[in-house]
Protein backbone atom coordinates (compact mmCIF):
# COMPACT_ATOMS: atom_id res chain seq x y z
CA UNK A 1 0.00 0.00 0.00
CA UNK A 2 1.24 3.55 -0.79
CA UNK A 3 2.14 5.90 1.83
CA UNK A 4 -0.31 8.82 2.51
CA UNK A 5 1.56 12.33 0.49
CA UNK A 6 -0.02 14.34 3.52
CA UNK A 7 1.18 13.11 6.31
CA UNK A 8 4.10 10.94 4.95
CA UNK A 9 2.88 7.43 6.88
CA UNK A 10 3.21 9.36 10.35
CA UNK A 11 -0.79 9.27 10.34
CA UNK A 12 -0.93 13.06 11.96
CA UNK A 13 -0.33 16.28 10.04
CA UNK A 14 0.23 19.49 12.24
CA UNK A 15 -1.91 22.50 11.68
CA UNK A 16 -1.93 25.64 12.38
CA UNK A 17 -4.78 28.20 14.18
CA UNK A 18 -4.79 31.52 15.00
CA UNK A 19 -4.46 32.25 18.91
CA UNK A 20 -8.10 33.00 20.27
CA UNK A 21 -6.34 35.03 22.79
CA UNK A 22 -4.30 37.73 20.66
CA UNK A 23 -6.69 36.91 17.47
CA UNK A 24 -3.32 36.08 15.55
CA UNK A 25 -1.01 39.46 16.07
CA UNK A 26 1.29 37.94 19.31
CA UNK A 27 0.62 40.77 21.39
CA UNK A 28 -1.74 41.22 24.14
CA UNK A 29 -2.64 45.16 25.58
CA UNK A 30 -3.03 45.22 29.07
CA UNK A 31 -3.03 48.15 31.65
CA UNK A 32 -1.13 48.56 34.79
CA UNK A 33 -2.30 49.72 38.14
CA UNK A 34 -1.92 53.63 36.56
CA UNK A 35 -3.96 52.73 33.44
CA UNK A 36 -1.59 52.89 31.20
CA UNK A 37 -1.82 50.57 28.39
CA UNK A 38 1.25 48.00 27.86
CA UNK A 39 1.96 45.90 25.27
CA UNK A 40 3.05 42.32 26.11
CA UNK A 41 3.99 38.98 23.84
CA UNK A 42 0.84 36.50 24.23
CA UNK A 43 2.34 33.47 26.43
CA UNK A 44 -0.65 31.16 25.33
CA UNK A 45 1.14 30.80 21.83
CA UNK A 46 3.33 31.15 19.56
CA UNK A 47 4.10 34.27 17.89
CA UNK A 48 -0.29 34.55 16.95
CA UNK A 49 0.09 31.15 16.17
CA UNK A 50 -1.20 27.68 17.96
CA UNK A 51 -0.27 23.87 16.25
CA UNK A 52 -1.87 21.04 16.99
CA UNK A 53 -1.34 17.55 15.42
CA UNK A 54 -4.24 16.08 14.67
CA UNK A 55 -5.27 12.47 12.48
CA UNK A 56 -4.56 13.05 8.86
CA UNK A 57 -8.04 13.68 6.80
CA UNK A 58 -6.45 12.36 3.55
CA UNK A 59 -5.91 8.61 4.92
CA UNK A 60 -7.97 8.72 7.95
CA UNK A 61 -5.10 8.31 10.77
CA UNK A 62 -3.75 5.02 9.04
CA UNK A 63 -0.71 6.22 6.98
CA UNK A 64 -1.24 4.85 3.85
CA UNK A 65 -3.65 5.31 0.69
Amino acid sequence: MPTCYDCEGTQYVLNTYDCPKCDGTGEIVISDLQGREKVISCSFCDNGHIYKEEPCDTCQGTGVI
